[in-house]
């Protein structure tokens, strides 16, 4: 094999092995039911506030400045999507109005016409906090019970990552099946306790 050859060759192995690597280091960084609550609430706050084309780098920083979850983060940024944005907007207005002075916006031409911009992003950002706040509680508090109720002891994580960590030599998705398996399948444990294993 020539030289030309041996380089590009040379250079794709290095970008599959950095590009695994990332994948590892994002696939389970801040990988516990409290911070992988946290990672939702924070995206979920996020998402709500009007604040928008910031969404990727915004959760990025954060997260990696709290120790959190990049990815669920990013994420739980999509509670505000093309399809979510109208009642969001909708609710955080009428928070923020309600809070503001005591009434729920009507959704009449009149009420539209006569809109002070000023008190209407008044409305919007104190009404965005509110529902971000609320709505982060929420599905934090849902991912932590689903995480609780996943979750696996120490001891057989460790044992999880000693041994799928093998795998990603072969590539993130064998190391995705054998980190599923090893996790979510009975039988190798079972094999573990019952000591069929060798030791070693």
């Amino acid at each position: 094999m020539s030289d030309a050859t041996r380089r590009p060759i040379g250079r794709r192995r290095r970008f599959a092995r950095a590009f695994a690597e990332m994948h590892y280091a994002l696939r389970t960084e801040a990988d516990t039911p409290g911070r992988k609550a946290l990672s939702v609430w924070l995206g979920t706050f996020r998402g709500c506030l009007p604040i928008y084309g910031l969404h990727l780098a915004v959760c990025a920083f954060l997260a990696k400045w709290l120790g959190l979850s990049r990815v669920r983060t990013y994420l739980a940024a999509h509670v505000n999507n093309p399809l979510t944005l109208p009642p969001l907007l909708y609710f955080e207005i009428g928070i923020g109005r309600w809070l503001r002075t005591g009434g729920w916006p009507q959704l009449s031409l009149t009420d539209l016409t006569g809109v002070d911009p000023w008190g209407l992003g008044h409305d919007l950002v104190v009404g965005s906090v509110v529902l971000g706040v609320a709505l982060g509680a929420a599905f934090g508090g849902f991912a932590w019970i689903v995480a609780e109720r996943w979750k696996t002891p120490r001891f057989h994580a460790m044992l999880h990552d000693l041994t799928t960590e093998r795998y990603m030599a072969c590539g993130i998705r064998d190391w995705e099946f054998a980190r599923g398996k090893l996790r979510f399948d009975p039988v190798y444990l079972a094999l573990l306790r019952s000591g069929a294993l060798p030791p070693h």
